[in-house]
């Protein structure tokens, strides 16, 4: 099974915005995922801020609260179905 995807952890992403060395190294794991030929999902996105800078840098996917909280399996259908553009 090849690798598709690079995963940035919630640590550096919860940190975009307030620290320099976390905007230097996202850059550097999408850079690398991109030079790599893979896509990149960052984890812990709570903010637009955090969603904006990620847009900016390239990053394809985002998961995080400012996304959805934890919900349950019941509900996932309703949400999914809103069709809601980020």
């Amino acid at each position: 099974m090849a690798i598709r995807f690079l995963k940035i952890d919630q640590s550096f992403v919860r940190r975009l915005g307030s620290e320099d060395d976390a905007l230097a190294i996202v850059k550097t794991i999408i850079a690398l995922a991109h030079q790599m030929g893979r896509q990149v999902i960052a984890e812990g996105v709570e903010t637009a801020e955090h969603l904006a800078i990620l847009r900016s840098l390239g990053c394809e996917y985002g998961q995080g609260y400012y996304f959805a909280k934890p919900i349950a399996p019941e509900e996932v259908g309703t949400l999914l179905a809103s069709a809601r553009r980020w």
